[in-house]
């Protein structure tokens, strides 16, 4: 008869230690897994967010191009641009004469006080909006009541707006003389910053590099509708200034320095007409993307000219929440802008 006796292993340190160490490298492999996993996501969701930038990017090239030929090849009305295709004496179109609104439909003007108009690229949807930069207030040569006017209605405090609307003057005049509540090269070198340009601001993202607005949370792109980097006037004019400025520049009549009733009428009114400089404010969206894009680009163009009958710079670009639509709400109806421009492209 065969027996069988349980062989016992002889008694060393090592015998005990098998099991945690099995145990610690399953949950090292298991770390490193989750961890390649992750990374795997991340990854993805970094290759997705390019696709979607860059169908976005797309649309707004597409879109930018239409109302840019729009804006070049379209009369001038009162109101905005004459959307119809009516004759027009070809004479006064070359030289950029506004016509007449006479017999015009609402529909057939895009409306230069942020008159909203859609374009569908693609799956994409456009938006845009069509301003006339002189009804803006220019960062680039606004007077000091007027910028000061407009940083109190962004913060709030008026005696900050002070003080920040000196140091934009600062920034972007030639000299190195120090206005009050400014700043100058020498205060920029007491705070470790690049000194200031002494030259125009070259897009909205500059203004970060302006002594105090780097701390100035509240003063984020959104902040910056309705300014504009064109040197225009002291004062917004022309028959651009948009319904979201009345108030700011309603506080000029008798209440700030150098400003008479005279003055602010004839600067407000008597120019009837837009100007030959445009910001469009271009919005893309589309369903598959996790967020919408923004570009803000200013245009202008020169009548009659036979070399560069425009120039162009994009002064923003910034991603907005998906869903987003009319960065303003401006009152103007959402309609096709490209049934034609684009078919002559």
């Amino acid at each position: 008869m065969l027996s069988f006796h349980a062989r016992r292993l002889p008694d060393t340190k090592e015998s005990g230690f098998v099991l945690p160490y099995v145990l610690a490298v399953v949950a090292i492999l298991s770390l490193l897994t989750a961890l390649g996993a992750e990374a795997l996501m991340r990854s993805q969701g970094a290759i997705g967010e390019m696709a979607d930038r860059n169908t976005l990017v797309w649309a707004l090239d597409e879109a930018e191009a239409g109302a840019t030929h729009v804006f070049l090849t379209r009369p001038m009305v009162s109101a905005g641009l004459d959307l119809s295709n009516r004759p027009v004496d070809e004479a006064e179109l070359m030289m950029g004469e506004p016509l007449s609104e006479e017999g015009l439909d609402q529909a057939d003007i895009w409306s230069a006080t942020g008159g909203v108009r859609q374009a569908v690229i693609g799956d994409n949807v456009v938006e845009i909006a069509y301003q006339d930069a002189d009804g803006l207030i220019s960062l680039n040569s606004a007077d000091l009541p007027v910028l000061t006017a407009w940083l109190k209605s962004v913060i709030g405090d008026g005696e900050e707006a002070r003080i920040l609307s000196a140091r934009i003057a600062d920034y972007r005049d030639a000299d190195s003389m120090r206005q009050f509540l400014g700043a100058e090269r020498a205060d920029y070198r007491l705070a470790r910053l690049s000194p200031p340009s002494n030259s125009n601001l070259r897009s909205f993202e500059e203004i970060g590099h302006i002594f105090g607005f780097a701390q100035k949370r509240s003063l984020d792109r959104e902040a910056f509708m309705y300014t504009t980097l064109f040197a225009t006037s002291g004062m917004p004019r022309k028959a651009g200034i948009p319904v979201q400025l009345l108030p700011i520049l309603s506080a000029f009549t008798g209440n700030l320095t150098g400003y008479s009733d005279d003055l602010v009428e004839t600067q407000l009114i008597d120019s009837r007409f837009p100007s030959e400089r445009a910001q469009f404010v271009l919005t893309a969206t589309s369903p598959n993307a996790r967020f919408g894009l923004r570009r803000v680009v200013e245009i202008e163009r020169t009548a009659g000219a036979a070399d560069q009958p425009f120039t162009r710079r994009c002064v923003a670009e910034y991603p907005v929440p998906a869903g987003t639509g009319d960065p303003a709400e401006r009152h103007a109806p959402l309609q096709s802008i490209f049934s034609a421009a684009m078919d002559s492209r």
